[in-house]
């Protein structure tokens, strides 16, 4: 019980690494990291932000279901997957936000917002005044699944 405990309690302090990335939007622009992770071997990549019907969608966690739920974005008619492995963040054109649970109905948040397991550390420090580019950095100081380029998108 007691090991159980300690888990979760690193979970919630050090995020999840089920979740191994960290996608800040500010109001203004979109930041995410380049680091995959999987398992204990690090590799690069540029997609976890990707523009689909004019929107920017980044999701963090388990790589089969995001592309699940991109390819559900890109085409509404297929079935909806769910997002219980994953994380989801929709910026549309317009800087509205939002966020999807296990149905098709999107669930509008306001900006600042953050996700992944690095994703409160970022919104912390966008809320004491730094840009989304400036809070993954910062992420990436301290959340092991969170480093690589830090790449930047406007919405």
């Amino acid at each position: 019980m007691v090991k159980r405990v300690l888990i979760l309690a690193a979970l919630f302090a050090f995020g999840n690494p089920a979740l191994a990335t960290t996608i800040a939007y500010d109001g203004k622009t979109v930041a995410f990291d380049s680091q995959r992770t999987c398992g204990h071997y690090k590799t690069w990549t540029n997609a976890k932000v990707t523009r689909i019907r004019g929107a920017l969608v980044g999701c963090a966690g388990d790589v089969a279901e995001i592309m699940k739920f991109k390819a559900w974005y890109a085409n509404p008619l297929l079935p909806f997957p769910g997002t219980k492995e994953i994380e989801v963040l929709v910026v549309e054109p317009n800087g509205k936000v939002y966020t999807y649970g296990d149905n098709p109905t999107k669930i509008e948040i306001s900006a600042p917002c953050a996700i992944g397991s690095g994703g409160s550390i970022a919104l912390g420090a966008i809320v004491a005044g730094k840009t989304a580019k400036e809070a993954v950095e910062i992420a990436a100081t301290q959340d092991i699944y969170t480093g690589g380029t830090i790449w930047v998108e406007t919405p």
